[in-house]
């Protein structure tokens, strides 16, 4: 995710007509990594926040993903939603790992019927 001050470099450096990609690689990020696609996005991206005037806001806090910022960049309510959002996912986790022991512990016990010395 590109921090909101970068968007709007990488905006004017393509309005100067500098490729995406430079600019990239010039602030140490491979373009070989991010791959054609990416790059691609990365414009239509700044392409579409200029043309509905959305301007060039940290979308992490308003897409619904669990995004991880740091405590100081969050008003209340933000932290609120992550909050119950991580709580969920850890009670899922939670669901999923004794269901996996669960699980274990049956196979072991058929495994060891099967394979009792005689």
């Amino acid at each position: 995710m590109l921090k909101p001050e970068f968007k709007l470099y990488l905006w004017e450096q393509k309005q100067q007509g500098r490729p995406i990609r430079t600019v990239l690689q010039e602030n140490g990020i491979d373009p070989k990594v991010l791959g054609e696609k990416r790059i691609e996005n990365i414009s239509y991206r700044l392409n579409r926040d200029v043309r509905d005037n959305v301007g060039f806001a940290d979308k992490r806090i308003s897409n619904g993903r669990a995004a991880v910022l740091p405590e100081g960049e969050m008003d209340l309510e933000v932290r609120v939603r992550w909050l119950t959002h991580q709580l969920e996912y850890t009670r899922q986790e939670v669901e999923f790992l004794k269901k996996l022991q669960m699980a274990n512990t049956e196979a072991r016990k058929q495994w060891e019927s099967k394979h009792r010395p005689k």
